[in-house]
């Protein structure tokens, strides 16, 4: 059982509709790590799409990304897979990734909010040092709930 809690006039337990929908949207990010971890084991096979610098910037390095570091083509085919599985999913409303400027609304039916670093520590791929992603799933909440302006 959860145990109920509440900020102000919002009801944090899940209900059980939610949790269903939390377990599909852990499972597509399961499958989109996944994916990516047998990318990066291909990717010194696969080194003219996957290793490098993404296109983008003047000076033969890659664009930015919205934290303004470079981009490598692995954070960007990361980010692509982790898109491509939350967007499959009907439980995901919007996605926010260091990757992309903005939010993107996937699903205008979803129930979550997922925020991302698809391949945190991508500067130490060439080293073979351990990488990550890093991710949060939040609850949509409604201005009805008590969410304020939509936010």
């Amino acid at each position: 059982p959860v145990a109920a809690a509440a900020v102000g006039d919002v009801n944090l337990a899940p209900t059980a509709e939610e949790r269903k929908d939390l377990a599909l949207v852990l499972v597509a990010m399961s499958n989109a790590c996944k994916r990516l971890a047998e990318r990066l084991a291909a990717a010194p096979l696969r080194a003219g799409d996957s290793l490098g610098y993404a296109a983008g910037g003047d000076d033969g390095e890659g664009g930015t990304n919205a934290s303004g570091d470079v981009q490598k083509k692995l954070d960007v085919v990361a980010n692509e897979l982790v898109r491509e599985a939350l967007a499959s999913c009907s439980a995901v409303r919007y996605y926010c990734s260091e990757e992309e400027e903005g939010v993107m609304e996937l699903n205008a039916g979803g129930r979550f909010v997922v925020v991302c670093d698809p391949l945190d520590g991508s500067r130490n791929i060439e080293c073979n040092i351990p990488t990550g992603t890093i991710f949060g799933v939040y609850r949509c909440v409604d201005e009805d709930e008590g969410g304020g302006g939509g936010d």
